[in-house]
C-alpha cells in the first residue's frame, strides 16, 4: 500500500519539522495507526528511535510496524483432525417406553 507509506512519511515529515521528541512522535504515530497511545513496553522499544542516524527513516519504520503489514492477510484453511464432523441435522430424542 503505497498511499499508507505516504502517509506515514508524511506524518513523521511533520512531527520533525515541528521539532517533536520521540515521545510526543511516538504519542502521534501510534494514535495514527493503532488509534491508542503507546504502551510502556512501545516506550521502551521505541527509546532508541530518535538517535538514529536517519531519524525520519527511523520513525518511518516504526510507523509502518505499527500500522501491520502492507499486504493483506492470506486466508488459512483448517483441518481438525480427531474432531468429528458437525452433525447437519439434530439428533433424535430417545423413545419414551
Amino acid at each position: 500500500m503505497a498511499v499508507q507509506a505516504d502517509k506515514f512519511e508524511k506524518l513523521v515529515d511533520a512531527l520533525i519539522a515541528a521539532k517533536k521528541d520521540d515521545a510526543a512522535i511516538l504519542e502521534a504515530v501510534t494514535l495514527a495507526t493503532l488509534g491508542r497511545l503507546p504502551t510502556d513496553t512501545e516506550k521502551k522499544l521505541a527509546s532508541g528511535v530518535g538517535k538514529a542516524t536517519d531519524r525520519k527513516a527511523a520513525w518511518v519504520a516504526v510507523a509502518r510496524a505499527l500500522g501491520g503489514a502492507d499486504e493483506k492477510p492470506t486466508p488459512v484453511k483448517v483441518k481438525l483432525i480427531g474432531v468429528p464432523p458437525t452433525p447437519s441435522t439434530p439428533p433424535l430424542p430417545p423413545a419414551k417406553p
